[in-house]
């Protein structure tokens, strides 16, 4: 006897096969006047005064000709630094991550998938475990300095839940970004633009607001410095924001039982990330900057949890009235008791609305 609309808003997240989720875009492009063209690129032209870039030749021969060009190559940067040459700024003294190795298992227990991603603190880095409905997607993130890929191997597979489904696959990347996302008429999405280890899933997240920002700012009159600028600023914020807060979980540790987690408590951190955490200290106070991904209650779960704690409180509080905030947070965890009776369970949904295929 409810309605839909009766619910309160809640916050929510998904888990994704990449591969499949990947196809799908594909596929809905293509039917919406994308055209796909397979092939290598050999060979990239550039314009003799402009510096853009006119137009790249296939393996194949088959020359592409272009106005804008949108680079996702991945770590190459295939347009954006191997050809434009525009330089990267590496971030690992802040996040010190430099390798990953990845495993899919089998989910064959039985047992219905968790809803939420499970991260494991290891020795020198960290673990993944991603629930699908047919497998489990894990991963040992660690940094090369202070673990070999045999060590970071070995503690994978021994604390994996299931069959492996593949050879390990190996990843290094340096965590950082282009010192321009959009340089003269080639816009850098994706791993092309920079990479922030996995730690918070943001890799999706950045491409789709690449394509939000690219698509507001297009024109009909061509290519202007001012596009290019504005890009520029709006995407900086962001990666540096979601820097920081990455930063915040390896930095806050007390952990000190390894050579890693020493070096991480005690490395410098971007000014930035000190005010952030210097005002919740003095009175528990989060400032959320141009509308920056995660919002004062993820700053606070991170702080809290890792154990920083309020010396004070903000002096507005002191005019609130006990008795009305009491009934407000009774009010809250009563939303809270409604939408879990009411919702379906995580696993109930996926039967009923996105079963996977077979």
């Amino acid at each position: 006897d409810y309605q839909r609309d009766d619910l309160p808003p809640i916050n929510y997240a998904y888990h994704l096969d990449a591969g499949r989720y990947a196809k799908y875009l594909r596929a809905y492009a293509e039917k919406r006047g994308a055209i796909r063209i397979e092939g290598k690129v050999n060979d990239v032209a550039l314009d003799g005064e402009t510096g853009f870039v006119t137009s790249v030749t296939m393996d194949n021969g088959v020359v592409i000709e272009g106005d804008l060009f949108v680079d996702c190559s991945g770590f190459r940067g295939l347009l954006i630094e191997q050809t434009l040459k525009t330089g990267y700024d590496d971030w690992s003294n802040f996040l010190p991550c430099n390798r990953a190795v990845a495993l899919p298992c089998k989910r064959d227990d039985g047992s219905p998938p968790p809803p939420y991603t499970r991260a494991t603190a290891h020795r020198a880095g960290w673990q993944w475990q991603v629930p699908l409905q047919h497998r489990n997607g894990n991963g040992h993130v660690y940094c090369s300095e202070f673990m070999s890929d045999d060590e970071a191997l070995d503690i994978l597979v021994n604390n994996i839940a299931g069959k492996p489904q593949a050879e390990p696959n190996f990843l290094r990347f340096v965590t950082g970004r282009r010192k321009k996302f959009w340089n003269k008429n080639v816009v850098a999405l994706g791993l092309a633009a920079g990479f922030m280890e996995p730690l918070e899933s943001t890799s999706i997240h950045l491409i789709n607001t690449g394509i939000n920002k690219l698509i507001a700012l297009l024109s009909l009159d061509g290519v202007t410095q001012a596009q290019e600028d504005a890009f520029n600023r709006l995407t900086g914020k962001e990666y540096a924001r979601i820097r920081d807060f990455l930063i915040l979980h390896y930095n806050a540790t007390t952990r000190d039982d390894s050579p890693f987690w020493n070096y991480c408590r005690n490395m410098a951190v971007p000014e930035s990330l000190t005010e952030k955490t210097d005002l919740f200290r003095l009175n528990g106070q989060i400032f959320r900057e141009d509308d920056e991904l995660f919002t004062e209650t993820s700053w606070a779960a991170v702080m809290m949890g890792q154990g920083i704690t309020m010396q004070g409180h903000n002096a507005m509080a002191d005019a609130l009235m006990e008795p009305k905030t009491g009934d407000e947070l009774r009010g809250i965890e009563q939303s809270i008791q409604f939408v879990v009776q009411h919702m379906p369970t995580h696993s109930d949904y996926l039967k009923r609305y996105c079963p996977a295929p077979m």
